[in-house]
């Protein structure tokens, strides 16, 4: 556990372990007049013995935190917010699309729509399926106590926090900005790319272009000057820097997309093959799915390429 003593409130990170292929994940303790938890890592026996460990270094008890402030519903960040709820009356709060899709089984059709529409395997199909049952092990269904939105402010005390909605990696994801630290859950981290992950309008069912709203949250903090507590990783000054470095990285993957759909024009699942041939390992590919179809999007709307009615993509 790390401790950092800021203006008016002390901030505990809580590295929590997870089963993931990410590696560990970090929850945040705010101890002022009121004691926030920020996220809450995923329900498994290691992970709240970390918990629990990390909260009686800090002197604090489960039933002295105040609220849960989520950043996003995923499993490795919402894994606890069900016990902490029930169990010692910690209201939890988060964006209203993060509830809406959290609840367990309710993904599942507009996926496979989507997939078999884009030509993908049945078998992989099958298997990304089987692991989204596999990731919903590792929380358990809660309803809201109250929702946060872009703008709402929130006291600790002494310190007052500004929400962002940062979206783009899930639907409403959200940020906490004030005293000159901002928690970006897993919208900004120093040392990897936060996935564009396929996602679903949980009210229409439409899907959401994910990569051009996660490019919104990145300009927004590239203008922005601080200290950063990620979802992953350690702390770390210059958002703008490292917002930058991940957008220039997205605009040189854009332009090699483009040339595979300009020399293979084809749906989302044969040009995946081709940017990544690993894609059919179980782990990858969500992910790989997730990222080229973001820039296929981004091609369609600057009028770079073109789908038709079969959903293949070529160049305009």
């Amino acid at each position: 556990m790390i401790t950092q003593h800021h203006e008016v409130a002390v901030i505990h990170t809580l590295t929590l372990p997870t089963p993931f292929a990410v590696g560990d994940v970090n929850a945040f303790l705010i101890e002022d007049e009121k004691i926030i938890l920020i996220d809450t890592g995923c329900k498994s026996t290691q992970s709240w013995k970390v918990l629990g460990e990390s909260l009686e270094k800090a002197g604090i008890r489960f039933d002295q935190i105040d609220e849960l402030w989520l950043t996003h519903a995923h499993p490795d960040h919402c894994g606890f917010a069900a016990k902490l709820q029930k169990e010692y009356g910690v209201k939890v709060g988060m964006h209203a699309h993060e509830s809406a899709t959290k609840l367990k089984g309710t993904r599942a059709s507009n996926y496979d729509r989507f997939f078999r529409a884009s030509g993908v395997d049945e078998v992989l199909i099958k298997e990304m399926l089987r692991q989204q049952r596999w990731y919903e092990t590792f929380y358990d269904d809660f309803e809201s106590d109250f929702f946060i939105k872009d703008g709402d402010r929130f006291s600790t005390g002494n310190s007052e926090f500004v929400v962002k909605e940062l979206s783009g990696h899930s639907v409403g994801h959200l940020g906490f900005f004030g005293n000159g630290v901002m928690f970006t859950g897993d919208i900004l981290l120093e040392r990897i790319s936060s996935n564009a992950l396929l996602s679903f309008n949980p009210e229409t069912g439409e899907r959401i272009d994910a990569l051009a709203r996660l490019r919104e949250s990145l300009q927004y903090l590239e203008t922005l000057s601080g200290t950063v507590y990620p979802g992953h990783g350690d702390f770390f000054a210059n958002p703008a820097n490292t917002a930058h470095y991940h957008l220039s990285a997205q605009d040189r993957r854009y332009q090699s997309i483009s040339k595979v759909v300009g020399d293979h024009p084809g749906n989302l699942f044969e040009l995946t093959q081709i940017v990544f041939p690993d894609m059919h390992l179980p782990h990858n590919t969500f992910l790989c799915l997730s990222e080229v179809q973001g820039y296929l999007d981004r091609g369609e709307k600057e009028g770079f390429f073109m789908k038709d009615a079969d959903g293949n993509y070529r160049k305009s």
